[in-house]
């Protein structure tokens, strides 16, 4: 029986850990955005568990005002009674990451509110560490506009790194996952199922899904996972069984 690999490095795996140690050493803000379920949040948070000084955060509708932004982050970085005055938590916050060369990664940023994002704005150039945009296309979509020096987010805009847009998982992706899972790569019947699955918007996160169902099914019959029963697997979870 195959355990479910914990964490796969993949080469979309790679451009983001190489997106977030740019913005760590260069002292700049990242966004790194795109189509959901290609694994952007998983990279994030095992290249926070592989590095010291990351901080991560996830934004959501009710966390993306700026003093919940602040409280979310004071939290990430160790204050447990964290006060809720806006301007304590920013001096707090700026204080303990002044030296640590560290990067703060936020996920879901779109849904931050501009008073947040002109705060993160703030905090990275006082402390002097990297932040990245994690989320959809609106993540860069909001911020390209401040190429009109007239944008709310022009001067955000100026302190932008390198993007690192993720359109879809490649077929390299895949193949990852495939050898991860122990599966026969040279098999072309196979491996044109997976790319199918896989490379479509949402694809990896769905084909991990599979692979879990079908390595359960394969547990239960005593045998390997093979194309059968990830097809079947795909069809109970799309509800078609």
């Amino acid at each position: 029986f195959i355990e479910a690999p914990e964490f796969i490095q993949t080469p979309t795996a790679e451009r983001i850990f190489n997106a977030l140690e740019m913005a760590r050493f260069a002292t700049t803000i990242v966004p790194i955005y795109g189509a959901s379920g290609v694994g952007k949040t998983k990279a994030c948070q095992e290249f926070k568990k592989q590095n010291q000084n990351v901080w991560m955060i996830t934004i959501s509708p009710s966390r993306a005002s700026l003093n919940a932004f602040l409280y979310e982050l004071a939290l990430e970085l160790g204050f447990k009674d964290a006060p809720r005055r806006k301007d304590r938590l920013s001096r707090m916050i700026v204080e303990k990451l002044t030296g640590t060369r560290g990067i703060v990664i936020v996920d879901e940023s779109a849904h931050l509110t501009y008073d947040a994002i002109e705060e993160l704005r703030y905090i990275q150039e006082k402390a002097e560490v990297g932040f990245a945009l994690i989320g959809n296309d609106r993540v860069y979509t909001r911020m390209q506009g401040g190429i009109n020096p007239a944008h709310e987010h022009a001067r955000l805009w100026n302190r932008l790194g390198n993007r690192c847009a993720i359109k879809a998982s490649e077929k390299e992706d895949i193949q990852s996952v495939a050898a991860a899972w122990q599966l026969d790569t040279k098999d072309k019947e196979l491996m044109k199922a997976l790319y199918d699955i896989g490379t479509k918007a949402g694809g990896l996160r769905a084909l991990t899904q599979y692979l879990r169902l079908a390595g359960i099914a394969a547990k239960g019959q005593g045998v390997a996972i093979n194309l059968d029963l990830i097809l079947q697997a795909k069809m109970h979870m799309q509800g078609a069984i």
